[in-house]
């Protein structure tokens, strides 16, 4: 089932079709929750120490906005990667101009 709504996708892709194409991947995507969640399932079933826990946590986790966005690059190592993209492509340019 999952496998036929990938190809019906890609071909209704491959034809331009884009809006059939769409709704075939979102079905497909869709259809592997079930899947998921059984397999999820007895993974837990076959090996309940791994996922056993002694209380559930109180606070999320601090990623994204919540705590990591205080750590920023140092301006230092920015302009260091653009001075040294600017003088790859010079490189490169520079080559092929040789070539020509």
């Amino acid at each position: 089932m999952h496998v036929n709504q990938l190809i019906s996708a890609f071909d209704s892709y491959t034809t331009e079709d884009y809006d059939a194409a769409y709704d075939s991947v979102r079905e497909a995507y869709a259809h592997m929750y079930k899947p998921a969640k059984g397999l999820s399932g007895a993974f837990v079933n076959q090996f309940p120490d791994k996922f056993a826990m002694e209380a559930m946590p109180t606070d999320m986790p601090k990623t994204g906005m919540g705590g990591t966005a205080e750590q920023q690059m140092p301006i230092e190592w920015i302009v260091a990667a653009i001075l040294a993209t600017m003088a790859a492509t010079g490189v490169i340019v520079r080559r092929k101009m040789q070539k020509s």
